[in-house]
């Protein structure tokens, strides 16, 4: 088994140059942190198998212990440059088994207004008690094998952000991982550079990462990744009343195996998007998108993807408007590409008809020149709607008709969708809100091949200012016919004692019912749980979980959390 001691040492030297060194030079030192306790007991039904192969369900109890201290310093060395440290001990252990795993962590950062500075040490630690050869149960403890899996990640990361000068992020991340049993150890590194640049006109950037991971296995080769991007922007600032950008990005992807080049593959984009505004109600807009990619070092040939749309508004007095254009998009078939091109009309009006009451409505009609599916139409007509009465009640309504022309939607050519919610104060402390949705979807407008209805109903009750009930309650059938309906129902309370203690209480039930092939089934599934938190002071807070699953059957699981926090410092 490996020694852990390194790790141990570069955390001890991480934590010490940040907790002992900077003090002598700081100007203002604080010290504060957390330490929190937390113990779980659940309770659940596992599967066992037995010798001669059946299964059988045997209750199991498994409590666990939590541990956290958080302890952070900050220290200024000068008037601009903080050092703040950060110590993290973390774990948890399972009660009775020997299991549990504990992560010790240090960080550092040096912090300016123009740089920043950061390092990290991660050490985990996993134990593990397994059967100490095949046939024998876990459960003997005479042959019980204790396996310790260990873990450790290092990481370096810099920040520069000079004003009027290029900004430079960079970053190092080792993962180690060390052999345990029938695996083997690995190792792997990181490492990525990025430089930025960005004017009111222009940005360039450009960026290079690496990845390389080693196995401990004799002989192995090693893997590695070689990473490139670049690009640039040009933007033209609006121009009586009108705005136009470039931008182009390139990245490669280089893999080798034992320092043999295996796969590279590189990819160009291209985009310019404008617009232009000759009169207030005349807005014409571009938008146009270039892409190729190629795999080198393969029989495939280079993909190009283009895509593309011209669009004009004209607005109308009154909220009213009316949109053209057209565009291109690449489709990829069997042996070969081609490019779709449509069409597209649209109008739309929205505005108050009286006070309380507004309306959006639209229209459109898009036409598809398809290279595999012809010519064909597609239409859809919406309307929203709402209206306010007054502060005690609100309506919301919305409806959609869609048509399709592509023969490869046959069956779904039509589709009618439509939902309201009402929502109503009858009294001060009282709000209740009614939903209802539909969807039917067919080759006609009367001749649905697929439906799907639900209602909802959500109420919400403070009967005095410290306590909240809340219930709700939805129903759906799934679609397509509906042989299926889904209901959830819950309710949830809340009561606010006093500012240092809270109690909180849910309930959750959900019921399936459906038929499958002649056969009505349902299922159905509860789940109920209770808080209680409690902060005498600010420094000091607890609190208690109880949640149970499926209560009163045979499946029934149990489990309760206890946590206490204590804060220090500040």
């Amino acid at each position: 088994m490996r020694d852990d001691r390194p790790h141990r040492r570069r955390l001890a030297a991480l934590l010490l140059g940040g907790l002992l060194l900077a003090p002598g030079f700081a100007r203002a030192q604080s010290l504060y942190g957390t330490v929190q306790l937390q113990y779980q007991n659940a309770e659940d039904d596992v599967i066992r198998v037995a010798g001669d192969g059946s299964r059988f369900a045997e209750r199991v109890r498994r409590e666990t212990w939590l541990r956290t201290v958080d302890l952070h310093h900050q220290s200024y060395l000068r008037t601009d440059w903080l050092l703040d440290s950060n110590l993290r001990l973390s774990g948890a252990s399972v009660l009775g088994t020997g299991s549990g795993t504990s992560t010790p962590q240090g960080t550092m950062r040096l912090m300016h207004p123009y740089l920043q500075v950061s390092a990290s040490h991660a050490p985990t630690s996993t134990r593990t008690t397994v059967a100490a050869r095949t046939g024998v149960t876990a459960d003997s403890s005479a042959q019980q094998q204790r396996v310790v899996a260990r873990t450790a990640e290092t990481a370096l990361t810099g920040h520069m952000a000079v004003p009027r000068l290029p900004q430079l992020d960079v970053s190092w991340i080792r993962n180690r991982r060390e052999g345990v049993a029938a695996a083997a150890g690995e190792a792997s590194v990181a490492r990525n550079a990025r430089m930025s640049f960005d004017r009111d006109h222009y940005s360039l950037y450009g960026a290079f990462g690496d990845t390389r991971q080693q196995s401990d296995v004799a002989a192995s080769p090693a893997n590695s990744q070689r990473l490139l991007n670049a690009g640039g922007s040009y933007r033209l600032m609006p121009v009586a009343n009108s705005s136009l950008a470039f931008q182009y990005d390139f990245g490669s992807v280089r893999g080798e195996i034992g320092g043999a080049k295996r796969s590279s593959t590189s990819n160009h984009s291209a985009s310019v998007t404008g617009d232009w505004r000759p009169k207030p109600w005349l807005t014409p807009s571009l938008n146009y998108q270039w892409r190729r990619s190629r795999p080198a070092a393969t029989v495939l040939p280079a993909q190009t993807d283009q895509e593309g749309a011209m669009l004009v508004r004209v607005a109308a007095q009154r909220g009213a408007s009316l949109s053209a254009g057209g565009g291109i998009r690449t489709q990829r078939l069997f042996d070969r590409q081609e490019l779709l091109k449509y069409a597209t009309a649209m109008a739309s009006a929205d505005g108050e008809l009286r006070h309380g009451l507004a309306v959006n409505s639209s229209a459109s009609h898009t036409t598809s020149w398809d290279p595999s599916r012809g010519t064909y139409g597609s239409e859809a007509i919406a309307s929203a709607l709402r209206a306010s009465f007054g502060r005690s009640a609100e309506w919301d309504a919305s409806w959609q008709l869609s048509a399709n022309g592509d023969t490869g939607s046959v069956l779904q050519r039509y589709s009618n969708t439509w939902s309201s919610r009402l929502q109503a104060m009858p009294l001060r402390n009282l709000t209740v809100a009614v939903s209802l949705r539909s969807l039917r979807v067919g080759p006609g407008l009367l001749k649905p091949s697929g439906t799907s209805r639900g209602a909802g109903l959500d109420v919400q009750w403070r009967p005095f200012p410290a306590c909240d009930l809340l219930g709700s309650y939805a129903t759906t059938g799934v679609f397509p016919n509906e042989q299926q309906r889904s209901s959830t129902r819950s309710l949830t309370a809340k009561l606010e004692s006093s500012s240092k203690l809270q109690l909180y209480g849910t309930y959750t039930r959900t019921d399936q019912t459906g038929t499958v092939i002649a056969t009505t089934a349902s299922t159905s599934h509860e789940s109920a749980s209770g808080r209680v938190q409690w902060q005498p002071t600010r420094r000091v807070a607890a609190s208690g979980t109880l949640t149970v699953s499926e209560p009163g059957r045979e499946q029934e699981a149990r489990q309760v959390d206890v946590a206490f926090t204590w804060s220090f410092g500040r």
